[in-house]
Formats: structure tokens, sequence, C-alpha cells
């Protein structure tokens, strides 16, 4: 098959040039699709320069250049530039280049004073033939994706020189490409260019020298390359560095290979690579995957790993013989296992099932790579939600609510019958710890049961509605949203690890919300985007007294987005890769936790799954460019507001000085009865212990657990043996000891509440003029390719309407007002995915696993619904309830399905062990909150005390 060259400039073709008074103000590809090189302003043009036998050439005067697109795609290790030129002095100048923004990572073709060659930042490869001025050239550099001998240099008739540079340059940039002038530099051409041709691949001799020869008599040049001088590059360019796309697409496996290599080959792989270097791996290992045939050809940090039919120069066997790197590095892979991988490269690293095409991510292509429509309407997640007939049961007693019909319908299908319903001692504790994860009383037991017998469902729904009502909730359940956020007190990342004073404040306001049944929509948007609901900012600084709390809840709300590791505060760790770490954190707490999608397996490119191209990892993250520009950051220490007016602050600060001089030393003496509390109990519970015991236990007690000795372990759980009982049990002398406890507690209690509350708050908030966003390839910072603007992931969209974002204040406070589109997109009644997941969260802690199980993933690798008709009928009613959580809960709660037992019939252990049919009630572990805070309220010391640092 002929190799078509991706970029063919002729300056002997005179419609190619477009001169505007006397200069050359754009030169036009011969090549499809036509690709124009023009210069940025009209001083840089270049002229006609003077014939060569006859034909126009281009004449570039050492300070004019033309610039054009890259040509070359994004991973293109291998690839062939020749070049018709002629230098009119003895100079470092560039002749062809392409290149990304200061990585080194180029394309050249480069004059070298008397040498000219390939520039590959340090370690370039320049030929050793002289060069003369004003002598025409026809220069070759054939560049192979090899680790050796990979780079090739031919001038005019003289042999090839051959060296080897850094496989790692070897990977092109996208930025652009110039003609008489290096990209980042100012090394410009004197000269004349009067042809040049680039090719994605590295040319076999063969057509090589059909092209040269085609320069040759085109141009009537007398020199001729010879044949046998080209006849020894053969054995050095690999195949795959060879092949165009259509030749890769042909290369199907034979049903002998394909047996080959599923029954000795991707087991092999699968065992020993898979858990460092594929989709999988925790955390990809060298940049390489090679669970595809595409990424082993694409390679990693150190280049391509397999050079199909060639396995002695494929960096695989040499990594898997032990003789560059040692991989495995947990043991060296038998003989018998190297002599499989070793034959499946030498019989051209067949892989069933897929072309050698690299993946989206490594070949730019302005080609959608998926069957959008295809995705939309197959998989079920991302399918309109539709309401569901609900099923007819043979079974009319049990069901209590149109829920139950569509677990009994698939009950009745497999042949099973519900588990007998609870008793009501064990329903109200799964009630109690389900809501409030606190055990009931003895006397709230009684009055249960006496009302079940009674009317069991009224009883069960006012239990429900009681436990509801409790400002306990908003604490159990909170917690489940702060895990979704990543909620933690310190920011992580370095040793330090700094305090984040007042993130209590996004926890008190999460706790809030759910004890007002705030609707799920406005939560999510006021996370999202609540310093874009009013413009606060603008009213801090005119009329600060029209600022309501609610307006500043709004503002507190938006830590959802800041509860990631931030490094950026530390000086050693404020850079872009780290800033983009703290960007990435946020859209994985929203992608994971309120789309059910792992966004982030797109960061580095076009998610391996999923219809998530790299592409719509960027246009999200351009939503929040606004508030988080990894080119103007704020670190986190600045990402603070005071929220109130001067005088104000002056209050605060002159009142809160004395009751915090009181708080310490309460504090202190706090702590002092707390030791004396221990003291009296082991003196109390252990009379015989000696006074030296004593005083180990109250050391050993300062000494974390795994650094305390045997002895001081054995003292310390002799005390933890009392400590939990009740306090009526406790003998007078350790009651009056902790009732000294409980007094200065009060006293603390109290003095904090007369504090003025902290006047900070930590918030994002759109700063309205970010930088633009560029694809990062391989999420690299320092590569950026084609900007892209803000938008939501594809497969979600109509493919028609456009992601529209305005600025939210027109008059006021500039801001971009993409998050607030965002959460209205999000928060859309048709959302696919919004009410699903939420849905599916709420039935995980009360059944123990979600109907899918896979929380955080509703893409192709996560589970599939066991029950997707319930999933979307109770997704709809979520929402036409007004996006209620309560709601939601009462809903369950009250269902025959939740108030089983978890008695297991053998039949039912036979056909559903893992009880996805819910034939009765999951046994679910007590989890550590609730068992903490079951153990202080059964001992009478738990404090009941909310909200606040």
């Amino acid at each position: 098959m002929a190799q078509s060259p991706v970029l063919h400039l002729d300056a002997g073709v005179a419609s190619s040039l477009r001169l505007e008074d006397g200069r050359i103000r754009e030169w036009n590809s011969l090549s499809e699709p036509t690709v124009a090189f023009t210069a940025p302003q009209e001083a840089a043009r270049p002229t006609p320069g003077e014939p060569l036998n006859g034909r126009p050439t281009v004449a570039f005067d050492g300070d004019d250049f033309l610039e054009g697109p890259p040509v070359l795609r994004e991973g293109d290790d291998s690839f062939t530039i020749i070049a018709l030129w002629r230098p009119r002095r003895i100079a470092v100048q560039a002749i062809f280049e392409q290149a990304d923004q200061g990585t080194g990572r180029r394309a050249s073709l480069l004059q070298v004073h008397d040498a000219y060659g390939f520039n590959g930042q340090a370690n370039d490869f320049h030929s050793a033939v002289p060069l003369a001025a004003h002598q025409w050239r026809l220069s070759t550099i054939i560049v192979t994706g090899s680790r050796r001998n990979n780079v090739i240099v031919i001038d005019n008739e003289q042999t090839p020189a051959i060296g080897t540079i850094d496989i790692k340059v070897q990977q092109t940039g996208a930025a652009s490409s110039m003609l008489g002038r290096k990209i980042y530099g100012s090394e410009f051409l004197q000269g004349e260019i009067a042809e040049i041709r680039v090719f994605e691949t590295a040319l076999p001799p063969e057509p090589l020298l059909q092209q040269l020869h085609q320069i040759r008599t085109v141009w009537q040049l007398p020199f001729e390359t010879s044949t046998d001088a080209l006849a020894s590059l053969d054995q050095l360019i690999p195949p795959a560095a060879r092949m165009n796309e259509a030749t890769m697409l042909a290369n199907k496996p034979t049903p002998e290979q394909t047996e080959f290599f599923e029954l000795h080959v991707r087991p092999l792989l699968a065992e020993h690579c898979y858990e460092c270097h594929s989709a999988r791996a925790e955390k990809l290992q060298a940049g390489l995957f090679v669970d595809s045939r595409a990424g082993l050809l694409a390679g990693g940090d150190s280049g391509p790993a397999v050079t199909p039919g060639q396995p002695d120069i494929s960096l695989l066997i040499e990594a898997v013989r032990w003789e560059s790197f040692e991989m495995p590095p947990s043991g060296k892979l038998s003989g018998q296992q190297q002599e499989v991988l070793r034959q499946w490269v030498e019989m051209g690293a067949p892989w069933p099932g897929e072309s050698a095409s690299p993946p989206p991510d490594h070949r730019e292509s302005t080609a959608e790579p998926y069957d959008w429509e295809k995705w939309r309407t197959e998989h079920w997640a991302f399918r309109a939600i539709r309401q569901p007939a609900v099923p007819a049961v043979a079974d009319q007693n049990w069901p209590a609510s149109d829920l139950d019909r569509f677990i009994l319908a698939r009950l009745e299908q497999e042949g099973l019958t519900p588990a007998p319903a609870a008793d009501p001692r064990t329903l109200i504790r799964r009630l109690w710890f389900d809501v409030i994860g606190l055990p009931p009383g003895p006397a709230d037991v009684d009055q249960f049961i006496a009302e079940y017998h009674t009317d069991s469902a009224a009883a069960v729904a006012s239990m429900v509605d009681q436990l509801l009502d409790s400002p306990h909730y908003g604490e159990r359940w909170g917690r489940y949203w702060l895990d979704v956020a990543g909620y933690a007190d310190s920011e992580g990342g370095v040793s330090a690890d700094p305090i984040r004073e007042v993130a209590w404040k996004y926890r008190d306001y999460v706790i809030r919300s759910l004890n007002d049944d705030k609707p799920y929509d406005r939560f999510l948007t006021e996370q999202l985007a609540g310093d874009e609901l009013e413009d606060v900012e603008h009213l801090f600084r005119t009329h600060p007294e029209e600022v309501t709390p609610t307006m500043v809840d709004h503002l507190i709300a938006t830590g959802f987005l800041r509860m990631g590791i931030d490094q950026t505060g530390s000086r050693t760790m404020n850079f872009v890769p780290e800033r983009l770490g703290v960007v990435n954190d946020a859209m994985t707490v929203l992608g994971s936790g309120v789309m059910g999608l792992t966004l982030e397996c797109a960061r580095c490119h076009s998610h391996k799954y999923d219809p998530i191209p790299q592409r719509d990892y960027y246009r999200l993250k351009a939503v929040f460019q606004g508030a988080y520009d990894e080119h103007d950051w704020l670190t986190f220490q600045k990402r603070s507001l005071n929220i109130d007016t001067a005088q104000r602050t002056q209050q605060v600060a002159s009142h809160n000085p004395a009751l915090t001089t009181q708080l310490k030393k309460y504090a202190n003496e706090l702590k002092k009865a707390e030791t004396q509390v221990q003291l009296v109990m082991l003196q109390q519970h252990y009379p015989e212990q000696s006074t030296a015991d004593r005083d180990e236990t109250i050391r050993a007690l300062k000494i974390a657990d795994n650094n305390r000795s045997l002895v001081q372990r054995n003292l310390v759980e002799m005390l933890q043996q009392v400590q939990v009982l009740p306090r009526d049990q406790h003998p007078p002398a350790v009651q009056a000891a902790l009732q000294e406890v409980d007094r200065l507690q009060s006293e603390i209690d109290a003095l904090e509440r007369q504090l003025a509350p902290s006047l900070e708050i930590r918030a994002l908030w759109d700063r309205g003029d970010p930088s633009p966003t560029y694809l990062l390839r391989r999420g690299e910072h320092d590569r950026p390719g084609q900007p892209v603007g803000p938008g939501v992931p594809s497969v979600l969209t109509d493919g028609r309407t456009p992601f529209h974002a305005e600025p939210p204040f027109p008059n006021g406070t500039p801001k971009t007002g993409r998050r607030l589109a965002l959460a209205q997109w999000l928060t859309r009644p048709d959302h696919p995915l919004t009410a699903r997941v939420i849905v599916n969260r709420v039935w995980h802690h009360h059944f123990g696993s979600g109907i899918v199980r896979s929380l955080e993933n509703f893409g192709r690798k996560g589970d599939q619904p066991s029950h997707p008709e319930l999933l979307d009928w109770l997704a709809l009613r979520f929402v036409e309830d007004g996006w209620s959580l309560k709601a939601l809960h009462r809903q369950i709660m009250n269902s025959a399905a939740y108030q089983r037992s978890s008695i297991i019939s053998d039949q039912a252990e036979q056909i559903d062990a893992q009880n996805r049919l819910l034939s009765h009630m999951p046994l679910k572990r007590l989890d550590a909150e609730a068992l903490r805070d079951s153990l202080l309220a059964v001992s009478g010391m738990l404090s009941e005390r909310m909200g606040g640092p």
C-alpha cells in the first residue's frame, strides 16, 4: 500500500502559495486534509526564493517564519521527515519543527552548524556529514520508535547515519508546527525551502526510495540515493513503526494464534502484570498498559513495550528476562513463561478482538469514538427513567406498598417466599440504629411492643416519624454524606497535616440540611454552586446588613468541593501538578458520589470501559476553572471568607478573649478530673492493685496502643473493662468523681455557648475570569493539547443542546455561572443518574447492599441492578415527592420488605445465597460510630451536644 504524507508542502506548485505585497502570506499543503501555514504578522512573512531548476522556492531571511497546526498525532513515536532545502549560513537554524509547550518533546529537522539531524531535548542526534552554505540538501530523518538505533539521518546520496536517543522524547507534541523557526527558541532559518514531506510512519527502504526518487525527478536533482545504502535500514524499522493503520487493522489473529493467546499469554499477563499495568491497577506504573495490544504498542515512559515480530528488540521480553528492567518485581518468570511471551511477540503479538490502532488518548481524531445513541439507549444507567408498571403478584396480602410488589414479583418468579416479619423488639432496634445510630431505651422498647401488638403498621409509621424528627437523624445520615464528600478536619498530603479550623461549619450545614429535610436538588445545588446563588460578595462590600444566615449557609455549602487533600499550602508543593490533584479530587467526589461514574479514569486517557472520552473530563474540569484555576491559584489559606462587618469583627475580638482564657482553665481542670476518675475506678474496682500499677496505667493511656508494653496493655484492658459499666453500677466514690467531670463539662459547654462564633468560613467561589482549559495528554500538565470549553459528559446529553452558562450577576461580582449551570443540569427531573444514585445509596444503608452494589460505579464495569424497575420506581417517586429524603426513608422503612426477619430458608440459601432477591432482611454489622455511641449511651457517658468545633 502506498504511503501518503500527513504534510506535503511543494513550493513548486505555484497555486499553493498566496502572496500579498510581494510576501508569502500562506503556504497550503497538497496533502489531504489541506493544512495552511501562515505568518502571525506581516513582518514575519517570507518571500519567494531563488528558483531551483525553474521551480519556485520559499526564502526565509533569518527572522521570518510560517506557523501551522500539528501534523503528527500525539503518540506518534515513529515518523519520517523529508525536506529539500538550502542553508545560507552555517549556524543553528530550524527547517521544520513540531513541538509541545516546554517539554522538549518535539520532531525537528535542524541545522546544527555544519551538521543536521533530529532534535529531541537533551540528547539530540545529528549527522556527521559536513554542510556547506548555499548548497541544496535532500535531507531525511526517520524515527523508528525502538529503544536503540532509533534515529536515521540521510543526506543526499550519503550513507545513512544511525543514532540512539532517549525514547521519551520521541513522543511528539502538538502545540503547533513551524517552518523556518524553532517553536520555543530564537533559531530561525536563513535559506530556502523547496519541499517538505512528513509521514506518521517510519518509511522502510522501498517506499522511502520512491519518495526520494519523486522529489529528485520533479526538481531535476543530480544526486541519487543508493539502494544498497538503504538496504541495511530494513532491520532497524520494526513492523509496528512502518505499518499504516489500514495494514494494522488487517492483521487478524488466526484461530491457532487466538487459542495460543487465550490459553497461555492472557493468563500470564493477567497474573503477573495487570496489578500494576492495567486499567484495574490502583496506581498505573510507568504509564504502561499491558491489558491491550494498543497499550503495549503505545508503550509507557520507556517507549513501546512490544515490537511485533521482533522479540529480541521488544522491551517486554527484555524486562521479563531481567536484562534491563526486572519484571515482574516479585520474581523472575520461568524459562517456559518467558518462551511463551517470546513466541507470542515473534508471531506478531496477536490480540484477539482488538486492532493495533492506538487508543483515543494516544491518537487524536475528530471522529467520535463512541456510538452515543447506542449507549444512551442500551446501557441501563444512561437510559431515561421511565415509569415502570407495578408487577402483579399472587400473594395479595404480603405487600404493604407497591415497593413490596416489585420485591415479591421477583421472589415468586424464583419460587421463593418472604421470610416472616421480624418481632417488634428486633424491629425497633433496627429502626433506631438505622435512623439515629443509637439503641432504644427500655421504656421505648416496651411502649413500641405494646403499640405494635395493637396496630403494627401504625406503630412502625409512628416510630419512623419520631426518629426522623430527632436531631440525631441529621447526625447519623449526615455522616454518610460526609463520607461521600471525603470530610476531614485537616488538609492532609504533607507531614504537618494542617488543621482545617472551621471545616466543622460544613459538617453542621449538612446536619442542619438533613434535619430540615432540605430537598436533595437544592442540597446539591448549594454545595456545587452556593456562591452563584446570591451575590453575597457584593453585599458584603455594599450592604452587609442585608446578608442573611441562609446566604452564609450557601457559601459554607461549597465546602463540599474542598474536602480533598490539598498540599498547595506548602511552598514546596504548590505547583500545577498538586493543584490539578485538588481539582481531580473535587471532580472524583462529584463523579462517584453524585453521578455514579468513574470520571477520574478519563483524566489521562479516554475511559477504557465507559463512554467518557478524555475530552469530556477536561470539559467538566473547565466548569470548575472559574474557582479552581491552576494558573491563578489560591492556596487553602486564602480560600476563606470573613463574613461580617468591621464593627462585628471588633465586637468578637473584644468579647472572646476573656471567655477563651476561662475555657483553657476549665479544660485543664477537666483533664485532671478525668484522670482522677480513672484512678478512683482502679481503687474502687481493684483495691488489691498497687499504687505503682495504677500510676503505670495512667502513663500507659498516654501512649499509643501499638507502642505499649504487654504489661501496659493488660493494665489498660483492666481499666477499660470497668469504664463501660453503667454509672449506677459504680461505687459511690466513682459516681462522685464522674459528677465532677459532668460539672466541669457543663461549665465548658456554657462558656462555649457564650463565645461569638468564628466569622471565617471555608468556601469555594468563582472568580469570573478563568484561564483557558486544555486537554492534557496522559494527564501531564506540561503537555497541553487542544483547548476545550465547559461541558458535561456527552453520553448524558441529547447530542444537540450545548452546555450553556451565563454570569449570574451581570451587574455585580464577575462569575462564570458554570457550576450553577452544572448544578441545574444535574438536578433536572429527567436526569438519568442523579436520582438513581442517591436512592441507591439510601437503599444501601437500610439493606446493607444497594440495588446496584457498586454505589460509585453505574458504568459498564459496575454491578447490574438486582431490581432495575424498582430502582426507577423509587427514583421517580423521590423526584415526585420533592426530592425529599425523609419521604424516601418512610417509603422504605414502612415496607414489608424492610420489616422482614433475618431468618433464611433452606430454599432461599440454595437459590439466592447472596440475598440479592431480598427474601429476608440481611444481617448488618454495626458500624464503628454507632457501636461507639451505643457503648457511651448505655454507660450514660454520651454527650448529646450538637454542632460547633
